[in-house]
């Protein structure tokens, strides 16, 4: 939502939080439980008090790329942790980093 926020605040100013909670609502939807799933339509619906287009498209853009964006970031950081052990087990690593020669 921050992002929205914000990007529509750069937009349209003020009533910008006003806007966005009023959408929301219409959307049947709550801000604390929103479901990212329709965040699309969440942007369509607030870019509707975007009076001038270029902005309203800039808007959109934007806030679309933060959300893709962001998506990807959540994407990477559910990815398991690998320990050294399980890498030296799969790949046949035998030791970490250099060795001692005698």
């Amino acid at each position: 939502m921050q992002i929205i926020s914000a990007k529509l605040t750069d937009a349209i100013g003020v009533m910008a939080p006003l806007v966005l909670r009023e959408s929301i609502v219409a959307l049947g939807e709550a801000a604390k439980t929103f479901n990212e799933t329709r965040v699309r339509e969440l942007i369509s619906q607030v870019s509707k008090e975007i009076a001038n287009e270029s902005t309203r498209w800039q808007f959109q853009a934007e806030t679309v790329r933060e959300f893709q964006k962001l998506k990807g970031q959540k994407a990477k950081s559910r990815e398991p942790e690998v320990s050294k052990a399980e890498l030296k087990g799969k790949f046949g690593i035998k030791s970490w980093g250099r060795t001692a020669k005698s």
